[in-house]
């Protein structure tokens, strides 16, 4: 039952983790440094409950009673969290709301460091109090494995995140109401163990081995999550793998040791090597990881994209992360327990207390790499820092001779991996995730079609790795994670009009929101028309850089003194902007992208809709390529529950705009073909095909009622209850596209009293089509892959 008990407290523990740093990015933001704040508090408040719950747990004379104070402790604070967390909105942003978020996840971080000390001072006994303790740690690691995946993988996408928590919660809760049964039914301890005996390692030099050792882990994982995140694309399903699988490395560490399965070399020495074991692990691998992106791409190739090949499809995904971290992480999982063995004088739930909080003290800097370690260094530079600490850990513990020699071949592994040649940027944004038509190109292949390739920019940001590609063609595509985000030749139509329409529809606007800054054509577009101020908000700095490479495509909006950049989150944009904007237009287009299905939720386009003017349009770009009638639907019964006039143009094909207003869209068609003929905007349409308004109209395919028809009821994409965000992965493997708002568009029966805008306007003006008209809206709806009009 002890092990039963203390595997519930592990999943419990991630489910918490991963649920309550989702639920503090609505609040703080999705940027690197809002994600790094909140993992620095859980880990903090877990290093100090680790040292000061590992004392208060040699002391007692009841563990037993103090492991099930703290899970009950837990589950309140779990439990109360779903009623909190949300109330942080409220609290005005910057110090005053990231204090008490910080308050929020590191006070039940805090009891959660006392669990596993107060078991390991009931459990370890004698001699075999290692063992003890390594097993004790294997089955937490299994269990808070267990407890990533089901998070993401079953909790969410089954009741939503509310219910998740408090799943949770019930776990903490039975462990907390079963341990006093457990302790009825064994021998009662009189007294505390007795200390460790340890072994002659210096206090500083094992703490200091421990920390280096922490860093490590956690400087690993942040560049492994960024690898595996261009190798296996950036979903959540794929996030949450990752995790489960580093944690896994972990467990199978403390399984060994616990089992006797290492070698009998002493706890000094296999800590030591341990440690070196985990630098020429990582050191063996950095000359093969450069080529995931590659590897992958010819596993998908061999994957049928049906639901039933799903689940293989996703273990193989693990099987990639686990072949990337399964034996680091194994060493390292060995190790730390091991360490607690070393530390001489203290008793062994205080020993284990010091020893995980000064691991997880390491941890809690290593958090913060992502903010200036990977700017700074790169994903190889950051994961030679980490074989560098791992080997420093080493030679802090070993005796004298092993010392030296242990130094020597960590220092020439370093000095050899260094010298290698690096990993070659265009085959880390190759995007090999996505299908590829036909077979998986050989290597040659890839190689040879690299070669013919430029990358005039790349940079591992702290939010995401940006590349701009030139191919043979001399087109330039910007790309986020191995992901094309924006480009100056296929993407052009929706850039431009993503800009152009809602400003024509909306003449007189004077101000405008770009969420997205991308290529920067959409906001040059925008700076078209003769706007007062535009504001572009932009969460990746990189971003921002690259998008120097597109001024030719874009006209340089940066350095229109009408332009405003916000580097940020967009809905932490939105909750602090003081001012409202005529038109507000999202570019993100991605829902199964982690991060970007934040800004297709239910309350992320009420708090657009509150920031818009009187009159004001908001404009969602969504893609119907990698998408099936079910995302769709989803995604636009939400975008009309926000808004309570909706309707759908198409942009490109496969790209659809929404369009959502407080009043029905009944624009002065006068005076937006007088917008449509301003110099540079009709420059730019006429470019696309679009040279007068009729050719502008014809675009629309759904009216507002038609709309709200196809989206039908059911469920919502929330924050709470982010559905989209699961289903949007799946049809993203299944690779087919929507045709739903294609077939059911309105403008192929253009009746004379159809809703649809273009009727309007050949009502007003008491004349049809003329032949001309009628042959330029034929060519562009050719182009956008939509049936002719009748």
């Amino acid at each position: 039952m002890l092990d039963l008990l203390l595997f519930a407290s592990g999943a419990a523990g991630l489910v918490y983790e991963v649920l309550w740093a989702r639920a503090l990015a609505v609040s703080l933001g999705s940027t690197a440094l809002a994600q790094a704040a909140v993992l620095a508090s859980f880990l903090g408040g877990l290093a100090l409950g680790n040292a000061r719950l590992g004392a208060v747990a040699q002391r007692s004379r009841d563990p037993l009673g103090l492991f099930a104070r703290l899970e009950l402790s837990v589950a309140a604070c779990a439990t109360l969290s779903v009623f909190a967390l949300p109330l942080l909105a409220g609290v005005p942003s910057g110090a005053p709301r990231l204090a008490l978020a910080a308050l929020a996840v590191g006070g039940p971080a805090f009891l959660m460091g006392g669990t596993l000390p107060a078991l390991v001072s009931w459990r370890a006994r004698g001699e075999r109090w290692e063992k003890d303790l390594s097993w004790l740690y294997f089955v937490n690691s299994a269990g808070a494995a267990t407890g990533a995946l089901a998070a993401t993988m079953v909790l969410l996408p089954a009741v939503g995140a509310d219910l998740a928590v408090l799943s949770g919660a019930c776990l903490s809760a039975a462990a907390g109401l079963l341990a006093p049964r457990l302790a009825a039914r064994a021998p009662a301890q009189d007294a505390p163990a007795a200390p460790a005996a340890g072994v002659s390692v210096p206090r500083a030099a094992l703490y200091a081995a421990v920390f280096s050792s922490g860093f490590a882990a956690l400087a690993y994982e942040a560049a492994w999550t960024r690898l595996l995140g261009l190798t296996l694309g950036g979903s959540t399903h794929a996030f949450a793998l990752m995790l489960a699988a580093f944690i896994a490395g972990v467990a199978a560490g403390g399984f060994a040791l616990a089992r006797g399965l290492l070698p009998a070399l002493g706890p000094r020495r296999l800590f030591g090597a341990l440690q070196l074991g985990a630098t020429l692990a990582v050191l063996a691998g950095l000359p093969l990881w450069g080529l995931l992106p590659y590897a992958f791409m010819r596993f998908g190739a061999l994957v049928p994209r049906e639901p039933a090949y799903l689940p293989a499809y996703q273990a193989g995904q693990f099987a990639f992360c686990l072949a990337v971290m399964a034996a680091p992480a194994f060493c390292l999982g060995a190790a730390l327990p091991l360490a607690a063995r070393l530390l001489p004088g203290a008793g062994r739930a205080a020993a284990t207390g010091r020893v995980f909080a000064a691991n997880t003290l390491g941890t809690v800097t290593a958090a913060l790499a992502p903010l200036w370690l990977l700017p700074l260094l790169g994903l190889r530079g950051l994961l030679l820092l980490g074989a560098a600490a791992n080997a420093a850990a080493a030679v802090a513990v070993l005796p004298g001779p092993d010392r030296r020699r242990a130094g020597a071949l960590a220092a020439l592994a370093l000095a050899a991996s260094a010298s290698l040649s690096p990993w070659d940027p265009r085959l880390l944004s190759l995007g090999g995730y996505r299908r590829q038509p036909g077979p998986a190109p050989a290597w040659a292949q890839v190689r040879a079609a690299l070669a013919e390739k430029s990358l005039p920019f790349y940079r591992d940001d702290r939010d995401a790795s940006v590349a701009v590609v030139r191919e043979p063609s001399g087109r330039l595509f910007l790309k986020v994670n191995g992901k094309t985000d924006a480009s100056d030749g296929p993407d052009m139509a929706t850039q431009r009009l993503l800009a152009h329409l809602p400003l024509v529809l909306r003449p007189d606007a004077r101000t405008a929101l770009v969420i997205g800054l991308g290529s920067g054509v959409t906001t040059g577009a925008a700076l078209r028309h003769p706007l007062e101020r535009v504001d572009t908000v932009e969460i990746v700095p990189a971003v921002v850089e690259a998008s120097r490479f597109f001024d030719h495509a874009s006209g340089a909006p940066l350095d229109d003194p009408r332009s405003a950049l916000v580097v940020g989150d967009a809905r932490a944009t939105l909750a602090g902007a003081g001012r409202r904007w005529d038109a507000i237009i999202s570019q993100p287009s991605n829902p199964w992208v982690a991060g970007e299905a934040g800004l297709f939720t239910l309350e992320f386009y009420r708090a657009a809709r509150g920031r818009l003017a009187p009159g004001g349009l908001m404009t969602q770009w969504f893609h119907l390529y990698e998408m099936d009638d079910e995302s769709v639907r989803m995604a636009l019964r939400t975008f009309a529950a926000a808004f309570p006039h909706v309707t759908v143009w198409h942009a490109a094909p496969g790209d659809v705009l929404f369009i959502g207003a407080e009043q029905p869209l009944a624009p002065d068609l006068a005076a937006s073909a007088a917008a449509l003929a301003r110099p540079g905007v009709r420059e730019q349409l006429a470019e696309l095909g679009v040279d007068a308004l009729p050719t502008l109209l014809a675009l629309q395919s759904q009216s507002d009622g038609l709309a709200r028809v196809l989206a039908g009821e059911g469920r919502l994409h929330e924050d709470r209850f982010p559905w989209l965000e699961f289903l949007a992965p799946r049809a993203f493997f299944l690779d087919r596209s929507s045709g739903l708002l294609r077939w059911f568009d309105e403008a192929r029966r253009l009746e004379p009293g159809s809703p649809l805008l273009l009727a309007r306007h050949l009502r007003e003006r008491r004349a049809p089509l003329r032949p001309e008209e009628r042959r330029r809206i034929a060519a562009l709806r050719r182009a956008f892959d939509l049936h002719p009009l009748p």
